[in-house]
C-alpha cells in the first residue's frame, strides 16, 4: 500500500513541478470556476498538501512548454460543489496551452492514468493474493504440527453433535476468507479512484480553457468513467473468484479433517438436496478413514453415482462393497440397487432426477390414508429396495405411525433387530420405543446383542424415552464398559431417577463414573449429599467436581466456606475462592483469608477483595495497610 501510494502521489507532484516551473506569460481573463466531472476526485485534498513532493524530478518533455497563469493560480484539487457542469463559455483559444494539453492532459492521462492504474492494481492483487495464502499457509503448517491419526483418534470420540459443531467451525472459515477477498476489491476501487480522480482533476483546469477541445474532453471523461466501470466490474469479479476459491479451499479442509460421523451426515443430507457429485466426495472421504461408516459410505457413494448417471463406476462401487465387506449389512440393499442399475442399461437415467421418489412418498402417504393394510406390502418394498434415504426414512416413519397394529409393529420390530441397513435400525428403535412400555424388551435384547457402539448409545436414549429405568439401572451398575456406564448414569438423571443415580456412588469405584453421578446430582435438595461427597471423598479430583457442582446450588455459601479449613489441596481451595467470588460474599473470603498462612492463597484472596466494593473487603484492605 505505501509503495502504491508514493507511484500516484508522485506523478501529481510531476505535474505541480511542471507548472510551477515554466515561466509566466500574459494575463488572460479569467475563466469562470467549473465543476469537474467527477466532483468526487476534486475533494481529495492529500495530492495537495503532500510538500514532500516539491523535490520530484522534473519531466523534461514538458519543460518547454509555456504555461497559462491558470494553472498556477488554481488549486489542483480545490473542493468543488458537486453541482452539473453548466455550458462552457466561449473562451479566446490560448495558444500556448494546447501543446502543453496534448502532451500531457491526454496522453499522460491515458498513458499513467490507466496503464499505471493497472500495473499498481496487479502488484495490489499480487500482494492481496500472496498475503491471503501467506496466512493460510501458515495457519495449516501450525496444523501439520499434529498428526492426522492423533486428530482422528480424538475426534472419533466425539459424540454427533460435537461433529455438528466441527462442521460448521470448519464451513464457517470461508466467511473469513471471503471478507479477506472483498478487500481486493475494495482496495482496487480506491487505488483506480485515487489515480484517475488526481490526473482527471489535474490536467481538467487546463483542457477546461480551450472551447475547441471542451466536445473531445467531454468523450475522453465519459471514455474514462466507462473504462473506471470495466475496471471496477473486472475487480468485483476477481473478488467473486477468490470468495468462491476460499469456500472450495474451506470444503477441501473439511474433507481432510471432518469426523467420519459428521462427513457421513453430510453426504446423506447432500443426497436429499440431490447435489451428486458433492455426495460422492463427502463419501470419498469417509471411505478414506476405513471406520465403522465405511461400508454405508461406500453403498450411498454407488447411489450417487447411478442417480448422476454414471452406471458402470456405480456397479464397480457396488462390487467393492462386496469385496471389502463381505459381512456388511449394506450388502442387500447393494445387491437391489446392482439390479435396478443393470435393468436401466437401455434406458437413461437423468442426472438429478428426483421426480419418482417425490411421486412415489406422495402415493404412499394417500395409500396409508385410504388403505393402510395395502400399504403395508408397499412399504416392505420399499425399505428393502434401492430408494434414496429420505424415500426409506419416510417409509418407516409412516410404517411407525402404524405400530398399533400387529403387523405393522412386527415389521418395525424386525427392522429395529437388524433386518436391514444400519441407518434404517438406528431410526427404527427410535420409533419404536415411542410404541410404549412393552418395547423395553426389545431394546434390551438389541443392547445386548450389538457390538456397535453408536447403535448401544442410541439404544441407551431410547431406553430413557420410553422409561426403561430397570434396564439402564442395569447397565449403570454392571456394564464393563466405563462410557455406557456414564450414558446410562447421564439418561437416569434425564428421567429424574436421583435417587437412584445417589444410590450407585458407594458401589461404583471408577472416578470418572463418579464424577458422572456427582454431576448427575444437580437437583435442588442433594446440596446436602454433594457437599458430603467433597468432605469425605479421598480423590481430590472427585471433591472437585463436588464442590463446582456445588456452587451452582442455591443457598450453599456456608456449605462451601465450611469445606475450606478441611480442604487439603490447593486448587480445590482456588475452587472455593472462586466459587465464594461468584456470590460476591466478601465475608466469608475475609474470614478465610485471615485464617490463611500459604502465602500464593493469600495473594489470592486478597487481589479477589480488592476488586470487591463491599465493607468487609474495603475494611480488609485498610486492617493490613494499617499493619
Amino acid at each position: 500500500m505505501k509503495t502504491t501510494t508514493i507511484w500516484g502521489m508522485a506523478i501529481l507532484a510531476a505535474v505541480m513541478t511542471v507548472a510551477a516551473q515554466t515561466p509566466a506569460p500574459a494575463p488572460v481573463p479569467a475563466v469562470p470556476a467549473v465543476a469537474p466531472v467527477a466532483p468526487v476526485y476534486a475533494a481529495a485534498p492529500v495530492y495537495a498538501a503532500a510538500p514532500v513532493y516539491a523535490a520530484a524530478p522534473k519531466a523534461p518533455a514538458y519543460q518547454a512548454a509555456p504555461a497559462v497563469p491558470a494553472y498556477q493560480a488554481r488549486p489542483l484539487v480545490a473542493p468543488v460543489a458537486p453541482a452539473p457542469m453548466p455550458a462552457i463559455p466561449a473562451i479566446a483559444p490560448v495558444a500556448p496551452s494546447v501543446a502543453w494539453d496534448d502532451a500531457f492532459g491526454f496522453d499522460f492521462g491515458d498513458k499513467f492514468g490507466f496503464d499505471f492504474g493497472d500495473k499498481i492494481t496487479g502488484k495490489i492483487n499480487a500482494e492481496i493474493k500472496a498475503a491471503i495464502d501467506g496466512k493460510i499457509d501458515t495457519k495449516m503448517a501450525k496444523f501439520d504440527k499434529f498428526t492426522l491419526d492423533k486428530i482422528q483418534d480424538a475426534m472419533d470420540k466425539a459424540t454427533l453433535k460435537m461433529g455438528t459443531i466441527d462442521d460448521k467451525i470448519d464451513m464457517a472459515m470461508a466467511a473469513p476468507l471471503a471478507k479477506l477477498a472483498g478487500i481486493d476489491a475494495g482496495i482496487e476501487g480506491g487505488i483506480l479512484g485515487g489515480i484517475a480522480g488526481g490526473i482527471e482533476a489535474g490536467v481538467w483546469g487546463g483542457i477546461m480553457q480551450d472551447p475547441d477541445r471542451s466536445a473531445e474532453m467531454a468523450r475522453r471523461a465519459q471514455e474514462m468513467s466507462q473504462r473506471q466501470q470495466e475496471m471496477a466490474q473486472r475487480a468485483q469479479e476477481r473478488a467473486q473468484e477468490n470468495a468462491q476459491r476460499a469456500q472450495e479451499r474451506a470444503g477441501e479442509r473439511f474433507l481432510r479433517s471432518g469426523n467420519e460421523e459428521t462427513l457421513y451426515h453430510r453426504g446423506t443430507s447432500l443426497l436429499d438436496d440431490s447435489q451428486w457429485s458433492k455426495a460422492v466426495e463427502a463419501f470419498d472421504a469417509v471411505i478414506q478413514k476405513n471406520g465403522t461408516r465405511a461400508d454405508g459410505a461406500t453403498y450411498w457413494k454407488a447411489w450417487a453415482l447411478y442417480k448422476e448417471g454414471q452406471k458402470d463406476p456405480s456397479l464397480t462401487t457396488l462390487n467393492a462393497l462386496e469385496t471389502n465387506f463381505p459381512k456388511s449389512r449394506w450388502i442387500n440393499d447393494a445387491k437391489a440397487l446392482a439390479v435396478e442399475v443393470k435393468q436401466s442399461n437401455g434406458q437413461a437415467v437423468a442426472p438429478g432426477s428426483g421426480d419418482d421418489e417425490e411421486i412415489k412418498l406422495l402415493a404412499l402417504q394417500g395409500l396409508m390414508h385410504s388403505n393402510p393394510d395395502a400399504a403395508l406390502p408397499a412399504l416392505d418394498r420399499i425399505l428393502k429396495g434401492s430408494g434414496g434415504p429420505r424415500l426409506k426414512e419416510r417409509a418407516l416413519f409412516v410404517l411407525s405411525t402404524q405400530a398399533n397394529g400387529t403387523k405393522a409393529r412386527e415389521v418395525l420390530a424386525q427392522i429395529a433387530r437388524g433386518a436391514s441397513n444400519p441407518d434404517l435400525q438406528m431410526k427404527a428403535i427410535s420409533y419404536y420405543a415411542h410404541t410404549g412400555p412393552d418395547a423395553r424388551p426389545l431394546l434390551g435384547e438389541v443392547y445386548n446383542s450389538s457390538q456397535d457402539e453408536a447403535l448401544k448409545r442410541r439404544v441407551l436414549q431410547a431406553m430413557m424415552e420410553c422409561g426403561d429405568k430397570d434396564h439402564l439401572l442395569a447397565i449403570a451398575k454392571g456394564d464393563q464398559n466405563v462410557d455406557f456406564r456414564q450414558e446410562a448414569i447421564r439418561e437416569l438423571s434425564n428421567m429424574n431417577a436421583r435417587d437412584e443415580v445417589w444410590a450407585l456412588y458407594g458401589s461404583e469405584s471408577n472416578p470418572t463414573v463418579r464424577k458422572q453421578i456427582i454431576a448427575g446430582l444437580y437437583s435442588e435438595g442433594f446440596s446436602p449429599k454433594v457437599a458430603e461427597i467433597a468432605r469425605t471423598e479421598k480423590d481430590p479430583e472427585v471433591r472437585r467436581t463436588a464442590i463446582r457442582t456445588l456452587s451452582h446450588f442455591r443457598n450453599t455459601t456456608d456449605q462451601l466456606a465450611g469445606l475450606y479449613d478441611g480442604e487439603k489441596d490447593d486448587q480445590n481451595k482456588r475452587e472455593i475462592i472462586n466459587a465464594l467470588r461468584s456470590r460476591n460474599d466478601a465475608a466469608a473470603l475475609v474470614a478465610i483469608a485471615r485464617k490463611e498462612t500459604n502465602p500464593e492463597l493469600k495473594r489470592l484472596l486478597v487481589s479477589v477483595l480488592s476488586t470487591m466494593k463491599q465493607k468487609e473487603a474495603t475494611d480488609y484492605m485498610v486492617e493490613l495497610l494499617s499493619k
